[in-house]
This record gives C-alpha cells, sequence and structure tokens, in this order.
C-alpha cells in the first residue's frame, strides 16, 4: 500500500525527513531482515511431499532421472472415440502403465470434442474443426468420461475438465454453461464408478483467465469440482506469483469453496529466454512462493520440450539448469513445510519485486532458511535470532560451504539454503 505525505514548507524539518531516510536505508540495506515484512503465509501443518512437484512431458520421450510424484497428460476424447462408439484406448493404456511404473500419479486432461458430438461441429479452432466446444448431447459426454473412468478404476484418480478455456484461438470456443454442465456431469459420473477419483475444474491462464474463472465458480462451477486448477505462467520474475495466487484463493473464497486445493497444473515461463542462470533461479523461487501462498500441487511444463524455460538438454536426459534446480530444491523441502516467505515488496499479479525474500521450513520443530535477492548479488548477515546451530550454506549447483564466523555471505537471484551442519 502506497502512503501519500503532503510536502511540508519548513527547510530543515524537510532536512531532516532526508537524512532520516537515508539512516533508515542504510539500516535497511544492513539489517538482517527485511522491514515491514508481509507473510505470505502457507499450510504450516502439511510438509512437502514428492507428490507436490508435477511435470508435463511427452508419452515417447525417456522418463526424467528427476523424480516427480505426478505427471498431467492430454487424453483427448475426438482421439479415443473418433466415431461414436468406436473406441482406441492404446496410446492412453501406454501412458497409463507409464504412470504406474515409475509410481507417479496421473492426471488425465479430459476434453476436445470429436466433431461428431460437437455442438459448433463447424467452427475452426487450433485443435481442429468443432473440436474445441461443448457437446451438443450432454450424454455423449457422460458416456466417455464413463468409459475412461471405468476402464482405470484404482489406476487414475485425477480428471482434469478442459484446458485453458478462456482462449477461444486454440482450446475452447464454448460457454460457461458448457464448462459447468460438463464438470457436474463428469463429477456424477466418476463419484458413481469410484468416489476416490477426484475432479478438477477447467484450468484457465493469464488476466483473462481470471474473469473466466470468476464466471464459472459464479456459475457453480466449484460446487462439482475436488479440486480447483489454474495456470499460473507469468512473464516476469516468480515474486508475483504470490498476488496471483491469492486473487484466485480470493474467487474461491467468494464462491463458497475457498477450503478446496488449489492446483498449478501447468507451468512454466510466458517471457522471453531465460539463461541458465535464470532458469534455474526462477524454478527454485516459483515453487517456494507458490507453496507459501497456498498451492498444493504444481506440474511444470515441459520436461523434453525446448522453450524459455527448460529442464533437460537435448539429449532428452541431462537435466538442465531448471532441471537440476528442481532436484535441489526437493532436497532441501522435502518433508518440511514451506512455513511462510517473507518480503518487504510483494508485488501486485504478475509484478516484479525489488526487495529481499526469506522462506522458513519447518521440521520437527527445527527450521532452515531460504534466502534470495531478485535484484542481484547483496551482502547478508545471518540473524541471530535464526539460532547458532545455522553454520552451512547450499546453493543450486549442489554446492555446500560452511558460514563464516562473521555468519556473513553474499546472496543473489538464485536461492541459497541456510541449515543446520552435520
Amino acid at each position: 500500500m502506497r502512503i501519500r505525505r503532503h510536502s511540508l514548507p519548513a527547510l530543515c524539518f524537510t532536512a531532516s525527513v532526508i537524512i532520516a531516510a537515508a539512516l533508515a536505508l542504510v539500516v535497511f540495506q544492513l539489517n538482517t531482515a527485511p522491514a515491514l515484512t508481509l507473510a505470505l503465509q502457507g499450510d504450516s501443518e502439511a510438509p512437502v511431499t514428492l507428490r507436490f512437484f508435477g511435470i508435463h512431458r511427452l508419452p515417447q520421450d525417456p522418463w526424467p532421472n528427476v523424480p516427480f510424484g505426478g505427471w498431467r497428460v492430454t487424453i483427448a476424447w475426438r482421439s479415443v472415440e473418433p466415431q461414436k462408439g468406436t473406441w482406441d484406448f492404446k496410446a492412453a493404456d501406454q501412458d497409463v502403465e507409464q504412470a504406474i511404473q515409475h509410481n507417479a500419479d496421473l492426471v488425465l486432461l479430459v476434453g476436445f470434442t470429436p466433431r461428431w458430438a460437437s455442438v459448433t461441429p463447424d467452427r475452426p479452432c487450433k485443435v481442429g474443426l468443432g473440436e474445441c466446444a461443448e457437446p451438443k448431447n450432454i450424454q455423449d459426454w457422460k458416456d466417455w468420461i464413463a468409459k475412461i473412468a471405468s476402464r482405470y478404476k484404482g489406476q487414475v484418480k485425477y480428471y482434469e475438465v478442459w484446458n485453458e478455456p478462456n482462449d477461444s484461438e486454440y482450446f475452447y470456443t464454448g460457454s460457461i454453461s458448457g464448462l459447468v454442465e460438463m464438470t457436474k456431469a463428469a463429477h456424477e459420473v466418476v463419484a458413481s464408478i469410484d468416489p476416490e477419483i477426484k475432479i478438477l475444474s477447467p484450468a484457465p491462464t493469464g488476466p483473462a483467465g481470471v474473469d473466466l474463472m470468476a464466471k464459472y465458480l459464479a456459475a457453480g462451477g466449484g460446487r462439482y469440482a475436488d479440486i480447483i486448477s489454474y495456470h499460473f505462467y507469468v512473464p516476469g520474475p516468480p515474486e508475483g506469483l504470490y498476488r496471483y495466487v491469492q486473487q484466485i484463493h480470493g474467487l474461491m473464497e467468494q464462491n463458497g469453496v475457498g477450503n478446496k486445493p488449489l492446483w498449478d497444473s501447468e507451468n512454466g515461463w510466458a517471457g522471453a529466454a531465460l539463461d541458465g542462470e535464470t532458469q534455474a533461479a526462477y524454478v527454485a523461487r516459483a515453487t517456494l512462493v507458490e507453496r507459501a501462498a497456498g498451492v498444493s500441487r504444481l506440474f511444470w511444463y515441459a520436461w523434453g520440450i525446448k522453450q524459455s524455460l527448460h529442464f533437460v538438454e537435448d539429449d532428452k536426459l541431462t537435466p538442465s539448469s531448471g532441471g537440476q534446480a528442481i532436484k535441489i530444491l526437493q532436497d532441501w523441502i522435502l518433508g518440511k513445510a514451506v512455513e511462510k516467505c517473507e518480503s518487504s515488496d510483494i508485488p501486485p499479479p504478475r509484478g516484479t519485486s525489488h526487495a529481499l525474500w526469506t522462506c522458513s521450513l519447518l521440521r520437527n520443530g527445527i527450521r532452515d532458511f531460504v534466502v534470495w535477492n531478485p535484484d542481484g548479488n547483496r551482502e547478508f548477515g545471518v540473524p541471530d535470532g535464526w539460532g547458532a546451530r545455522i553454520n552451512e550454506v547450499r546453493d543450486l549447483s549442489g554446492g555446500v560451504r560452511r558460514l563464516p564466523p562473521n555468519r556473513r555471505t553474499t546472496i543473489g537471484k538464485q536461492p541459497i539454503l541456510f541449515t543446520h551442519g552435520q
């Protein structure tokens, strides 16, 4: 919040204000913790498990050699039932087998209506004619959901209804009421087959996605989804994710579904290409900020697909700096609760932060701390309140060093972990 102050004519008072501000700036720069801290409260009761870390990947690529607890994959209705009553599960069966083999939860994205079932069979989109619309007969949708839920009963627990429906060019040309009707029908069908199956809401993205989510929840869509899903892509540094997540949590609260889990079922980067150091920094910072903001699971896009943020080299085997950062971060936080993150500059959704960030990790009453500075290198002193047993520093390259006797070190864009040595 910005506070405006009226200018005062007294020169001596103005000078004292300037001097005081300068001294305050020096104190802030040397202090071991940021001033005017706003805490990002996460779920301090829930340790992070491997299920928090999800991925997208092409089924034909090698399985990542960084562990993941979830895999989101599209099972398009148009491909499985190209003609009414004609079924082809070959590709879907292979995906389910892979997920089981690697002990990963499979999230099946179900959508993309076959042209024969579409309410607008001649309307184009990037997927194909008519395939971005809701079905003209909801019973056809119910039959399709029943078919896959029955086939994979006990093997697949999560089904997500449609991808980024705010994008009419690529993914969805239908109505809000159509999304609500499909979610409701899917929920009713799977509940009759296996009450353990969970339905994820349609997952919008971007600023336009916030508006669509508001309309979808206001129309009652949230009551039929066990999990609310969103794609929190941002075009710049990841600290703006906190208030972005907060926006969606606010909509959930307003519409009576604030107690349901919120998943980021697809995230990558929407901006220009990133160098390796920045990729690692953004992956780690985004993961911590989203967890602290209340995201229950996060699925990165994508292993094996090279874009501005990627996780594996061209051989599709060797983790890139982004992929390595995921593994290092797992070493840091698995089994711990991301208790809170703090900064004096929490930016607006999709905005940029210019202040130090500190996240506390809690396990069995013992706290470790992760620290970074979005604007680059600066000196940092370990606060006395962290305790004398904090004497080890770890970085995203896997490096480990002892904290020097003066308990000061350099921090930068890449988070570092302050922890208890052996």
